[in-house]
């Protein structure tokens, strides 16, 4: 978890109240507005966009990785980086450390945590915001 934590511009508790997909270059993008309920790392702001590989663009899901994209709605930690690249619709946004492994669904029925990335050994053992080391 150090080297998520590390590697991180910010670490963020985040509810998804927007979000949008497109395509650039041929691969599709979903930039999700969320608002930051609890931060962890980085700035105290209300809300931040955050850029992911994948999601529902012309009525067809795109996943990445076996990882789908936070939806409207969804809570999650997120490890982020801020987004540096070519894309006009992602200036100014977040993208999830490691692709898709700093990112931690809650399971609103128990608070439990659910890794997007379940084939990494470490991280299948994170079940709760304490395993994650945070506070």
């Amino acid at each position: 978890m150090s080297k998520l934590t590390y590697g991180s511009d910010a670490i963020y508790e985040v509810e998804v109240n927007d979000s949008k997909s497109f395509e650039y270059e041929g691969v599709i993008f979903t930039v999700s507005n969320a608002i930051v309920n609890e931060h962890y790392k980085g700035g105290s702001i209300d809300t931040v966009n955050i850029l992911e590989t994948g999601g529902n663009y012309n009525n067809t899901e795109y996943v990445f990785e076996d990882s789908s994209v936070l939806k409207i709605g969804d809570k999650a930690i997120v490890y982020s980086e801020k987004y540096e690249g070519p894309i006009p619709e992602a200036q100014g946004t977040y993208v999830v450390t490691g692709a898709y492994q700093g990112k931690f669904e809650i399971d609103e029925a128990n608070g439990s945590l659910i890794p997007a990335a379940v084939d990494q050994e470490e991280l299948k053992e994170v079940r709760a915001l304490t395993d994650l080391n945070l506070e």
